[in-house]
């Protein structure tokens, strides 16, 4: 699923260079909207949280559990 960084959601999850990392806090914008941020956590890792910073305009990579 593709989607913009203020639609991420708690749970979301993505992978980059340093692993699978997973949603922690909902988004944030700031800058006027033009960047997003949001606490996020390796997968199974609490301790690694950190907050994250994209491009309001930019298009995530996401795979999000459904909710049944």
């Amino acid at each position: 699923m593709s989607i913009f960084p203020n639609q991420l959601r708690v749970g979301d999850r993505f992978t980059d260079a340093d692993g699978e990392w997973e949603i922690a806090s909902n988004p944030q914008g700031y800058r006027g909207g033009k960047d997003v941020e949001a606490r996020v956590q390796r997968v199974d890792r609490p301790e690694t949280q950190r907050v994250m910073t994209w491009p309001a305009y930019e298009r995530l990579a996401i795979r999000r559990q459904s909710h049944s």
